[in-house]
């Protein structure tokens, strides 16, 4: 395997690294590179604001499985070559990023971490016929989509994260529930297939639209209250759900269950409640199907040691799929990449016909392609079979509980 040199500009607006080569920033806004042509992905994650915490393991799984496509020999005489921006966590300045990232020569971006996020920058990308991978944020209500422009979800969707959801709650016994969810897209989506799963057993006694900018939720709180729930279900920003959480604390003695969404797995949101008011709260997230230990092995090998956090597979996987993607596809003379093949072979190495790729012989899988085998990916997070909207039609679910003031795995 190649080795790769990586620097990082600590007070930055943009963070440039190449992989497979040699990358030079020069006053942390421009970079020359030796490793000859390269095709230039962007990578919009957090490296500051409130989910900065897992953005450099995100990012190291970029880089260690494009440094594996680099190694095969690159993408039609191109390496692979990775710019990274800020989202700021925040949809305004992320907008600016993907700018940023245009203005470096991305012709497909990965990321962001946020499903706000996303749909705010998509308009940017759309504009100038640039691709986008979302490893981690699911499909809210696909009639919302533009299905002519490619924005692939390799997360599992809301719909069907949200009747896990639903099916966690009966499944522990509550009869009758209030919902407290937002009206952003992925919230509503999630709230409404959580609610219709849970009703083909129990009841749902109300839906309480959450306004995530309010400075109290006194009313809904007194809804819920009235209504007399055996749980409460949420799905609303992190900074919501907590004000949420402890105006409700205040106000009761006894704590229906909670049961929340996979956005409010988040140290922003258990950081700032009350500890005693959810311990013990279920939540569901995508989850990852080769729960095998070669993964976390190569990874830390890679990366003196440090594990893969969850997350990190979701981003693995998009970059592997994204090699495979690009040898099949039309590529100009400056590495700029065909959005109309672009679309169509990403959605060929996504999915059957052919042979089936792991994670582990990406490499195998691009000498086959080369060879002019068929091959598709299948990695870290499953079967990845998209719609015609490029969102994921299968995955599964994880549950996640609060003990002791941290989310872990659910026993």
């Amino acid at each position: 395997m190649s080795s790769s040199t990586h620097f990082r500009c600590r007070n930055w607006l943009t963070l440039l690294t190449s992989v497979g080569g040699l990358a030079t920033v020069v006053a942390c806004s421009s970079d020359t590179s030796s490793g000859g042509p390269t095709i230039t992905v962007g990578l919009l994650l957090p490296y500051t604001g409130y989910q900065a915490a897992t953005t450099v393991n995100f990012e190291q799984a970029v880089l260690y499985a494009a440094d594996r496509i680099n190694s095969t020999g690159g993408i039609q005489g191109y390496s692979v070559r990775v710019v990274a921006a800020d989202t700021h966590s925040d949809p305004l300045m992320a907008k600016q990023s993907a700018i940023t990232l245009i203005d470096k020569g991305a012709t497909v971006v990965i990321g962001p971490e946020s499903a706000e996020i996303a749909p705010e920058i998509l308009p940017v990308l759309r504009e100038h016929n640039v691709a986008l991978i979302s490893p981690v944020v699911g499909a809210s209500a696909d009639s919302t989509v533009d299905c002519s422009e490619p924005w692939f979800r390799l997360a599992p969707s809301a719909q069907v994260l949200g009747r896990s959801l639903g099916k966690l709650v009966l499944q522990h016994g509550a009869k009758k529930i209030v919902i407290l969810a937002s009206t952003a897209a992925y919230d509503h989506a999630l709230s409404v297939a959580a609610g219709q799963e849970f009703g083909k057993g129990g009841f749902v006694l109300a839906t309480e639209i959450v306004d995530n900018q309010a400075q109290t939720y006194a009313s809904i709180i007194a809804n819920t209250l009235s209504a007399n729930p055996d749980a409460i279900v949420v799905a609303a920003t992190p900074e919501a759900a907590a004000l949420i959480v402890n105006e409700y604390s205040t106000t009761v003695s006894k704590h229906a269950q909670w049961y929340f969404s996979p956005l409010l797995k988040t140290d922003l949101f258990i950081q700032n409640v009350d500890p005693n008011a959810i311990e013990g709260a279920l939540g569901v997230a995508p989850e990852v199907w080769d729960t095998g230990s070669d993964f976390v092995d190569a990874y830390s090998a890679q990366w003196a040691g440090v594990a893969p956090l969850e997350g990190a597979d979701y981003f693995y996987d998009a970059v592997s799929i994204l090699g495979l993607a690009l040898l099949k596809s039309n590529i100009g003379a400056n590495g700029q990449v065909s959005f109309a093949s672009f679309n169509q072979s990403f959605f060929g190495a996504a999915g059957p016909p052919g042979t089936w790729v792991s994670w582990n012989d990406i490499e195998e899988g691009m000498n086959k392609s080369r060879n002019g085998e068929s091959v598709y990916y299948s990695g870290l997070t499953g079967p990845i079979v998209l719609d015609s909207c490029g969102a994921r039609q299968i995955g599964s679910a994880g549950i996640w509980t609060v003990k002791n003031g941290s989310i872990v795995a659910a026993e």
